[in-house]
């Protein structure tokens, strides 16, 4: 799939790849001093062109977009419910964000719980947002953050 694409689904849901640059920026900066934006901008393009991550991106916001359009089948409303409110004990969303940051090694797993924590930027716009459920899409975007630091910590490993 095309990477234009990807940017177009993320950015529906408010997701913009500049502001997951910002905050791989800001996370990255103290560990590379030499760090540019146009680093973080790379990196977070690099992991979302990957279309193991691509599929993970497309499946996470259906999720949330089903449950918002209310088009779930009866039968699942249990299920919808604990979406729709961001349960607490529902941890598939986290689950899946997880999966896309093991792509990327034990620093992505490490910052994807960081961010989760932290909610920092889009992350917690998108946890505060009332009007939309975006209980996958705010673990998406920390897990798509926390992919790109690693890309760029790794980077920086095999230069240092």
């Amino acid at each position: 799939m095309e990477l234009y694409k990807v940017e177009k689904m993320l950015e529906s849901r408010g997701i913009t790849s500049e502001s997951l640059a910002n905050i791989v920026y800001e996370n990255q900066i103290t560990h590379n001093p030499e760090l540019v934006q146009t680093d973080a901008y790379m990196a977070v393009g690099e992991v979302m062109a990957n279309p193991i991550v691509q599929d993970y991106i497309f499946t996470m916001l259906l999720l949330d977009e089903l449950v918002e359009n209310n088009h779930v089948d009866s039968k699942y409303q249990s299920l919808a419910s604990k979406i729709a409110n961001d349960d607490p004990m529902f941890g598939v969303d986290e689950h899946l964000a997880f999966g896309i940051a093991s792509l990327y090694g034990t620093i992505a797993t490490t910052n994807y719980g960081y961010e989760d924590r932290m909610k920092r930027g889009i992350i917690g716009e998108l946890d505060q947002d009332k009007e939309h459920i975006n209980t996958f899409a705010d673990d998406l975007a920390g897990a798509i953050i926390a992919a790109a630091a690693s890309v760029l910590a790794n980077e920086q490993l095999k230069v240092g």
